[in-house]
């Protein structure tokens, strides 16, 4: 019981610190109370570290930016990118077995790629482009990709597979767990693809934030990009999994 106190009361001082600098919802904060119980709880500290190494690096990178308006992570923000590691430490703490720590290492560690892609690939000079026809697209766009966000999303991986080396006793395991990083913030740009968008008549730009004055453009209506991010993390986990 008292790893889960533990959990509980580190998750409640970050994560308060975090509500004070408005960098989470008042429901941001009680997802992340849950999400930090349960890692710290069934997997220890040294995963709960790896889950602050995504929430902190991205609220570091995130300040940096000053051009760009930051929202608050609300719950649903929150669950979209930590509950298959969640799910990942549950399992790792029950069974005791390795291949589910190197998991939940990667399922941070995608999030941490897909998150610093975006807020590093946002600065970039030149416009990004479509992964899938290099067309050029407006940045902030899902499915556009640039060189420093793909270049970040590396430096994610090699950082996630760097860190696993400290808990994990297989080689193979740490390179699948950077490879898997990296991987999942590609896969996340292809689902991008796929998510929905509207178009302002007024700005005339493509946007995906759907407000009264915006119209419906394209992709699939019911994937918006906190799901495109769980499906994302999904994916690259289960590959994962199958190959260990």
């Amino acid at each position: 019981m008292m790893p889960f106190i533990t959990g509980f009361f580190i998750s409640l001082i970050i994560g308060g610190l975090a509500y004070t600098k408005k960098s989470l919802t008042l429901d941001g904060l009680m997802a992340a109370l849950i999400i930090g119980t349960i890692i710290y709880g069934y997997a220890g500290g040294y995963a709960y570290f790896i889950l602050m190494v995504f929430f902190l690096s991205s609220i570091m990178i995130g300040l940096l930016d000053k051009s760009h308006k930051k929202e608050r992570r609300n719950a649903v923000q929150v669950f979209a990118n930590a509950s298959l590691a969640s799910v990942m430490a549950y399992l790792y703490g029950t069974f005791q077995l390795e291949a589910f720590l190197a998991l939940f290492i990667a399922s941070i560690g995608v999030s941490t790629a897909d998150t610093w892609a975006s807020e590093i690939g946002r600065k970039s000079e030149s416009r990004p482009f479509h992964i899938f026809t290099f067309k050029p697209l407006d940045k902030g766009l899902s499915g556009a990709v640039s060189l420093r966000g793909i270049l970040a999303s590396l430096a994610a991986g090699l950082l996630f597979g760097f860190l696993s080396s400290f808990v994990l006793t297989h080689f193979i395991m740490m390179v699948m767990v950077g490879f898997f990083s990296f991987l999942g913030s590609i896969i996340d740009s292809m689902l991008g693809t796929l998510q929905v968008k509207y178009i302002d008549p007024l700005k005339k730009r493509i946007t995906e934030e759907k407000s009264h004055l915006t119209e419906y453009y394209s992709g699939l209506k019911f994937l918006d990009n906190n799901g495109v991010n769980f499906l994302s993390n999904v994916f690259s986990i289960f590959i994962m999994s199958v190959i260990i």
